[in-house]
């Protein structure tokens, strides 16, 4: 592996050679890389957030103005099986700074294929939207609890 320094624009950037899986020697830039790593990390936000997003809006309410339309994108994105955007950004900057991508999409790289669950496994697919779904009944449920609950309070004449 050797390093180089590369000018973009004003700022230096550290570029390492390195071998590539056909044998070829390739070009790794460092801050595509970090860059690319931060969309990894922006899209596995987004994937908790539309996990976990109506839990949290039992204690924060207004985040059901973000977690509802983020949540109806992914599942549209998931069951029509189009390519996640942020799939696509991530991959693109792993091509452009020099790194392999991957295969599967972003649920499959990152979680199922390194717990041993291949993601085309009906098992999985199955797995994948439980885990997705169930946090969700319940904190809307929860949620219409307490908005029910509210609304018996607060109304006139009880």
């Amino acid at each position: 592996m050797r390093e180089s320094a590369g000018l973009v624009g004003r700022a230096a950037v550290q570029r390492t050679t390195f071998e590539a899986p056909a044998g070829r020697r390739g070009v790794c830039d460092t801050p595509g890389v970090l860059l690319a790593g931060a969309v990894a990390v922006l899209h596995a936000s987004a994937v908790l957030f539309m996990v976990s997003g109506s839990l949290l809006a039992l204690r924060w309410p207004r985040l059901l103005w973000l977690h509802v339309p983020v949540s109806l994108g992914i599942l549209a994105l998931y069951v029509t099986g189009s390519d996640c955007p942020l799939t696509t950004w991530e991959l693109g900057l792993r091509e452009v700074a020099g790194e392999p991508g991957y295969r599967g999409g972003f649920i499959g790289h990152y979680l199922t294929e390194p717990l041993g669950f291949p993601i085309e496994a009906t098992s999985t697919q199955v797995g994948i939207y439980v885990v997705a779904f169930l946090p969700n009944v319940i904190g809307y449920g929860l949620l219409a609890v307490q908005y029910l609950r509210r609304e018996r309070i607060t109304a006139p004449g009880r």
